[in-house]
Formats: C-alpha cells, sequence, structure tokens
C-alpha cells in the first residue's frame, strides 16, 4: 500500500511539471516537494523545464474542500507571493528563504514560471553607400585604350584618331596625342627599315601562354612568365603592368630566362597592398605586336594583400 501511495504522489508530481503554452510563452508548472525548518524551499522545476539560473516562480496555495450540500470536491488556488530561486537544477531548484511569502510555504503548493516575453529586436537595413558617378570622359577614353589591348600598331592608331574625331575637347587630348605620336613614331620605324612581308608560311599568330600569380604579399617575387614555340619569330617580350583604376599601364620589358620563356616581375612601386592588372605581348620579328597567348587581351589582376602583423 504504501508503494501504491509513493508511486501516485511521484506521478502526480511529474504531470504538474509540464508546459502550459499561453500565447508565444511556455508557461510551466511544479510543485513545492520540501520546506526544511530553516525556511529553504525546493521545487520540482530545473533547467530540463527552461528555467534559467536566478529565475523566480509564484507561489500557490492549493485548496481543496468537499462541498457540504452537493458533496462535490472542489479545488483551486490562490496566489502567494513570488520565491526568488537561488540554486537552479536540472530537475529540482531551491529557494534558500520563503519568508517573502504571504503564507508560510507547504508541500504540494503550486509553483509556476513564466518567462519574460521576447521582444523582437528591430532590424535595420544596412545603408549601401551609392557608388559616385564616374566622369564620362574618362570612361570613355578607358574604353578606348581597352580596345587598343593586343592589337597591330595601324589598329591602336585608328581607335585613337576616332576617339579624337568624337570628342575633340576631351581633357586628355595630351595623354592621347602621346601615345599617337609614339605610334606612328613606331609604325614609321617599321617603313623605314623595309621590313620583308611575311613568308608564306610563317604563322598568324605565335604560340604563347602568360602565366602569373593570383594573390600575392609585398616581399613576394611577383613574377610573370611567357612561354613562346616560335622563339625565332619573336624579337622582345614586353609585360605591361597597372594599378587598378590607373588611366596608363607601365612597360616592362621581359627577360629571356630559358629556350622559350620571358620573365619580369612587377615593379616595387607598384607592390604595395591593393590590386594591379597586367597583360604581356610579343614584338615579332617583323615589328608587328601581338599579345601572348590566346585570349591575352582580357586584363590578368594580382592582388596583393597587407602583410600579416
Amino acid at each position: 500500500m504504501r508503494n501504491r501511495v509513493f508511486v501516485a504522489t511521484a506521478v502526480a508530481a511529474a504531470l504538474c511539471a509540464v508546459p502550459v503554452y499561453a500565447g508565444d510563452r511556455a508557461v510551466v508548472e511544479g510543485v513545492v516537494v520540501k520546506v526544511a525548518d530553516d525556511g529553504e524551499v525546493i521545487v520540482d522545476l530545473g533547467t530540463e523545464h527552461g528555467l534559467p539560473h536566478g529565475s523566480g516562480v509564484q507561489v500557490y496555495r492549493r485548496v481543496e474542500v468537499v462541498h457540504p450540500t452537493t458533496g462535490k470536491k472542489l479545488v483551486d488556488r490562490f496566489p502567494i507571493g513570488e520565491l526568488q530561486l537561488d540554486d537552479v537544477g536540472r530537475l529540482l531548484s531551491i529557494a534558500s528563504d520563503g519568508s517573502a511569502l504571504a503564507r508560510r510555504p507547504a508541500v504540494g503548493d503550486f509553483v509556476v514560471f513564466a518567462p519574460e516575453p521576447v521582444q523582437p529586436v528591430a532590424t535595420l537595413e544596412p545603408e549601401v553607400a551609392a557608388e559616385p558617378a564616374r566622369d564620362p570622359e574618362r570612361v570613355a577614353v578607358e574604353a578606348a585604350f581597352t580596345r587598343t589591348l593586343g592589337r597591330p600598331y595601324s589598329e591602336r592608331i585608328q581607335v585613337w584618331e576616332a576617339f579624337l574625331a568624337a570628342r575633340p575637347s576631351s581633357p586628355y587630348l595630351d595623354q592621347v596625342g602621346k601615345e599617337l605620336t609614339m605610334l606612328r613614331a613606331h609604325v614609321q620605324r617599321q617603313r623605314d627599315a623595309d621590313v620583308e612581308p611575311r613568308e608564306p608560311g610563317e604563322p598568324a599568330r605565335l604560340i604563347a601562354r602568360t602565366s602569373g600569380p593570383t594573390v600575392a604579399w609585398p616581399e613576394d617575387p611577383m613574377q610573370v612568365h611567357v612561354a613562346i614555340a616560335e622563339v625565332g619569330l619573336t624579337e622582345s617580350v614586353r609585360m605591361l603592368v597597372r594599378r587598378k583604376g590607373a588611366l596608363q599601364y607601365q612597360t616592362v620589358p621581359m627577360a629571356r630566362v630559358g629556350d622559350r620563356v620571358w620573365r619580369a616581375e612587377v615593379p616595387e612601386p607598384l607592390r604595395e597592398p591593393g590590386t594591379l592588372e597586367y597583360f604581356a605581348e610579343v614584338v615579332r620579328t617583323n615589328g608587328e605586336l601581338e599579345p601572348a597567348g590566346p585570349g591575352a587581351r582580357v586584363v590578368r589582376r594580382l592582388q596583393v594583400r597587407k602583410p600579416v602583423g
């Protein structure tokens, strides 16, 4: 019989520690399982039921009577105060002092834990800085320069002449004029040298390939290599490099380091952290200029990273 009573009491206590949902909050109910002589109170709620450390619970006195007329059992509960939990365990929690309650707590009193509702955090849309409007004259001169990459001198001259005809008041007239002067001088030197026409068996394009790093640190060598199959048709090789956004490229002659390989390093002033753009060109023995390898008109990029402290 005693075993049955113990089992029934344990089941009743377990059924009390269940969550009851009120709105968007899980309200957990339990009972007082022990009251010590020194005022210490133990309840059957803990972290497993969602109680955080240092939380408090509302205590209710359970009242059970039998109606004298109807004989029906009436059960109700009345609030007697809040109990502050000093130690929260997994299944049990301890309040060291229950004297703040309106009535002395007793075993079987209900305890209710209702967490504070979570206030929604207002999220602010990040402000996206508008890109500054680019100078249309700069955009036009950069587009023209891109069209000249890897093209013969005669075609470069045509691109810049068309640019000047369309934009006679461009602020970049001086730079474009210097470029045209250099290109025309080179074409004139070719004519003065009376370069023989290409032999019928000479290929229209050389078999060449450019390779170089995509990521480097300032102390790295930053070497760019160009491999060319038809070395007999190659007079020289050069690398053009600039910082991203700069108007002009810096020309760096490439040195021959093998039977079919040329090499050059990025100049020291350009090795600061940031993005570099570069490509390679081959000067043929007949004076013609062509990109080093298929697809070389697409400018390659090298990301120079900041040194690690």
